[in-house]
């Protein structure tokens, strides 16, 4: 089961474990959650060298992995929509997997 952490708050992503819908290297939920995480982390990076974020983390690793950022105050709505529109996808993938994704949204 892939559990998948959404702090708003804190512009804050935990993704954790594997969804088993499939082979290794051809199961298609993790795919699609990976590409999801990997889409937040690449936004986070960017977003940090234009100077709109600050201390950023990125740590993507197999089965786990954490992002976040502190937005500077004048771009805190475009950095929240960015992980927001992420978020919808992890949304849609639990909705439509619920037995091998799991998503929440906290403070």
């Amino acid at each position: 089961m892939i559990e998948v952490s959404y702090w708003k708050k804190y512009c804050r992503v935990r993704i954790k474990g594997h969804a088993h819908s499939g082979e290794p290297g051809k199961d298609l939920i993790c795919a699609g959650a990976s590409t999801l995480a990997v889409t937040l982390a690449t936004n986070v990076r960017y977003m940090a060298e234009m100077g709109y974020v600050m201390n950023p983390i990125v740590d993507l690793e197999s089965g786990d992995a954490m992002i976040q950022c502190t937005p500077r105050c004048s771009y805190r709505k475009s950095v929240e929509q960015v992980f927001n529109s992420v978020c919808v996808g992890f949304d849609a993938l639990a909705n439509q997997y619920p037995e091998h994704i799991r998503y929440e949204v906290r403070g």
